[in-house]
């Protein structure tokens, strides 16, 4: 799954023939500046707070070629929402533009107030801006002009892209109601509590994108029973906040013992998923690789913990690491904050190339 706001693409194509990549790059930075000093002499100011991030996207051939076919990247403009309980941030990602060219981002507020900003793009004609303080009252309408080839002709063509970014207060009540902030069986006090219970179950570790096996047999969560009495978990349940869900029946006896690690996985066969005990094997739910969410219920249909991750804006992001939660901030707020979480660090297993530290204390963040 994936949080995401895309959108709509209208072209319109210049007279310029495509050259090398070199003529193309020099081309966009001439219509580019020129579009930034016409939005200058409006009144327009340079964005703050927008920093430029390494790429996601897999370096592509030259785009001016015009017999790419699929290999081209379509011109996209897509927004990634942040997730947080207390703090609003987004990532803008562009590609499709042409390889070292440029593109004309311009974001506009409520008010009408305009800031606008030149962005370089890399060799596959791609770029990831960030902002981590994202304090608008209100929606922002982002608009980013970017010159690309049309790969059929040979042309230089000019892609309007347009989006809009959610307002901060939006984006921190939609990762709240993810959380359960404020529901009735809720591990929360109260909605913005800031102190988890000192007994209970907490979520302590993803592996959402395994690189060593497939994500269909290398996904599994571990959580850690932070009581000191055994919790029978017959009737409690998985879900998100799509369609994902199983039960784990009486039938099934899994219990976790006290102050200890439990994985819950994919696949139970550590030859097939990557070399990990689980303790349970799991059906009908999966972990997106994008944006996705962690419910976990207990019998009664009480919420026990829930962790809302985004796609690399708040949250670490690396295929092959699962993400580990800093082993001192073991409770059910503090895994809430992307910020607490990191990369692991130590292999799964010796000659693995996938790490993790299932059934075992976390790593210590850097």
């Amino acid at each position: 799954m994936q949080e995401s706001l895309n959108c709509r693409t209208t072209g319109k194509t210049s007279s310029a023939r495509a050259g090398d990549a070199a003529s193309g790059a020099r081309t966009t930075r001439t219509l580019l500046a020129s579009m930034a000093l016409l939005a200058g002499a409006a009144g327009a100011q340079p964005l703050q707070g927008l920093e430029p991030l390494a790429h996601e996207f897999e370096a592509a051939p030259v785009m001016a070629q015009p017999d790419l076919g699929d290999t081209a990247l379509a011109p996209r403009l897509h927004v990634e929402i942040g997730r947080s309980p207390t703090r609003a941030a987004f990532a803008l990602d562009i590609s499709g533009g042409v390889a070292h060219g440029w593109a004309l981002l311009q974001l506009r507020d409520e008010g009408g107030a305009c800031s606008s900003q030149l962005v370089r793009l890399d060799g596959s004609g791609a770029a990831r801006l960030l902002r981590l303080d994202h304090r608008a009252g209100g929606p922002l309408e982002v608009t980013c002009t970017l010159p690309s080839h049309a790969s059929e002709l040979g042309l230089l063509t000019t892609q309007v892209l347009s989006t809009t970014v959610p307002s901060a207060d939006a984006m921190i009540a939609q990762s709240r109601a993810l959380l359960g902030y404020g529901a009735p069986t809720s591990p929360f006090a109260a909605l913005g509590s800031s102190a988890g219970p000192a007994s209970g179950v907490v979520i302590t570790e993803i592996m959402k994108d395994p690189a060593a096996v497939a994500d269909s047999a290398g996904e599994w969560f571990e959580v850690r029973n932070l009581g000191p009495t055994p919790i029978d978990l017959s009737g409690w349940s998985i879900r998100d906040s799509s369609s994902n869900g199983h039960t784990i029946p009486a039938t099934a006896g899994v219990v976790l013992p006290p102050r200890s690690y439990f994985v819950f996985g994919i696949n139970a066969s550590a030859s097939l998923n990557g070399g990990v005990t689980v303790g349970y094997k799991y059906s009908s739910f999966t972990l997106g690789n994008g944006a996705d969410d962690i419910q976990l219920y207990d019998a009664t249909g009480a919420l026990v913990d829930a962790v809302a991750y985004d796609d690399g804006v708040l949250w670490p992001d690396t295929p092959g690491k699962s993400l580990s939660l800093q082993r001192a901030l073991v409770d059910v707020t503090s895994n809430d904050d992307g910020a607490n979480w990191c990369d692991a660090l130590s292999p799964l297993s010796a000659g693995s190339t996938d790490n993790g530290t299932p059934r075992w204390a976390n790593n210590v963040c850097p």
